[in-house]
């Protein structure tokens, strides 16, 4: 079987880091691209975290890694302080900076998408401004991806404010330009994380003897860091890996862009309303995640550590 091409636009925190050891780590997947955009920490820090993360993972040379934009597209840039100083709490990793690609994320994003042939899917889990920048300049990019699976929103409260989610609330326009593409579009959000909790003792109980010991270091210090806050960015890559790990409903979604109390809020209409459901072209219909199986979730990271034994 041959494996479906990926793109993972991230912000490498520490939840970046687990989504991506999940997804190099997938037999079904065959990792592209990296590209990083600014959300945890600045571009320049998430960008060599991101470096620092393909040494420790050995990802292979072919996978491209490239920087987004320094700052989202309208909303003045804000930065969560959740993930340390280092954007991966106190930890540094070391990376090769003359493997950075000299073009821009979305321009690696639009090359990528030719190459495969409609058969690209993008999995963002930091702010959607690289997403929002490539659709802007490439028009056709909407018909060339096959779907995209977003860590952001929620149906219920937010975390940056009371209503929008970091991811979403970070660039809010860039999101409602993704949600509105046509593109078909999963929503993991907020109100699914929770089961998925995860401690240190829990994460090494799940770890083989032969894990490679700077992995598995780096890991468990991650995990203390966290202290058992879901990991939200790995709990999106769990939905695409495992069908059974999570139930979805196709629900109307849109974007808050003009209210001053609300812009960033995933508006997800539950009622199913005329509004987006008039017809079988209505726009901005997102296949959102409503509940999650924690035991899945263990199961399949059990199974990714395999992937970096010795």
């Amino acid at each position: 079987m041959s494996k479906r091409p990926v793109l993972f636009d991230s912000d490498p925190g520490v939840d970046d880091f687990f989504a991506w050891m999940l997804l190099q780590g997938a037999d079904q997947f065959e990792l592209k691209a990296v590209t990083t955009v600014p959300g945890n920490a600045t571009l320049d820090v998430v960008t060599r975290n991101a470096l620092g993360i393909a040494r420790l993972f050995h990802t292979p040379d072919s996978v491209r890694i490239a920087a987004g934009s320094p700052r989202h597209m309208l909303r003045p840039l804000e930065l969560c302080d959740v993930h340390g100083p280092t954007g991966l709490g106190t930890l540094e990793l070391e990376g090769d900076k003359d493997r950075l690609d000299k073009k821009h994320a979305w321009d690696v994003l639009y090359e990528e998408a030719v190459k495969a042939q409609g058969q690209l899917e993008i999995v963002a889990v930091g702010p959607l401004t690289n997403l929002g920048i490539a659709f802007f300049k490439y028009p056709e990019l909407p018909g060339m991806i096959k779907q995209i699976t977003v860590m952001g929103g929620s149906t219920g409260i937010g975390n940056m404010t009371p209503f929008g989610e970091a991811n979403i609330a970070h660039d809010p326009h860039a999101a409602s330009i993704v949600f509105s593409c046509g593109v078909p579009v999963t929503m993991v959000g907020l109100n699914v994380i929770a089961p998925c909790r995860m401690t240190k003792e829990q994460m090494e109980e799940l770890m083989p003897d032969d894990l490679n010991p700077e992995v598995r270091r780096v890991c468990l210090n991650l995990a203390e860091f966290r202290r058992g806050i879901p990991l939200c960015d790995a709990i999106t890559v769990a939905s695409l890996l495992d069908e059974e790990f999570a139930e979805f409903q196709e629900l109307g979604v849109d974007i808050e862009t003009r209210s001053p109390i609300s812009e960033g809020m995933t508006v997800v209409d539950m009622m199913k309303s005329k509004q987006f459901f008039a017809d079988e072209d209505a726009p901005n219909k997102v296949r959102v995640a409503m509940s999650t199986n924690p035991q899945r979730y263990f199961a399949l990271f059990r199974e990714m550590f395999r992937h970096y034994c010795h």
